[in-house]
């Protein structure tokens, strides 16, 4: 299979990608990022094959980029079912003086600048798969729990 790695820049919303925020709404837990990219990054993902979605909201043009934390298939010799842990992506937030890279720990608010890598790869039936890899935190926004968090935070409070 042929894989091919972008490095893309943009925005982010709606940022789910850490242990303790993954999204597992329809099913296995797996980290998602809204991703606004920009001009050149959008121009560089459609034309590599990607079948990750163009959609368009009141912040403009975006695709949603995901990574599974467990890949499940099916072992063909053993013919049982395998779960492989994939990992999250690498968060990151510059590099330090020396040149090594800073982990981010932390929530990515609505609006943030970020790089991502993505690996654009071949499927066997469904055309090219597009996996988040890493994200490069440029310009964070600080995050703001909205009403729906407050309010669990007040059912929660002893």
């Amino acid at each position: 299979m042929a894989e091919r790695i972008l490095k893309l820049s943009g925005k982010v919303n709606w940022a789910k990608v850490s242990e303790d925020n993954l999204d597992s709404k329809f099913g296995p837990a797996q980290a998602v990022i809204d991703f606004y990219p920009d001009e050149a990054s959008l121009i560089l993902l459609t034309t590599s094959g990607s079948r990750s979605e163009v959609k368009e909201s009141e912040d403009g043009r975006y695709v949603k980029l995901k990574r599974k934390k467990i890949r499940s298939y099916t072992d063909k010799k053993t013919n049982k079912v395998v779960e492989e842990d994939m990992g999250l992506p690498y968060v990151s937030m510059g590099v330090n003086e020396d040149g090594t890279i800073i982990p981010f720990k932390g929530l990515i608010g609505n609006g943030s600048t970020v790089d991502v890598k993505v690996t654009v790869y071949d499927t066997k039936a469904f055309g090219k798969g597009t996996r988040l890899e890493a994200i490069n935190v440029l310009d964070l926004v600080e995050f703001t729990p909205g009403a729906k968090e407050r309010v669990a935070e007040e059912l929660y409070k002893f």
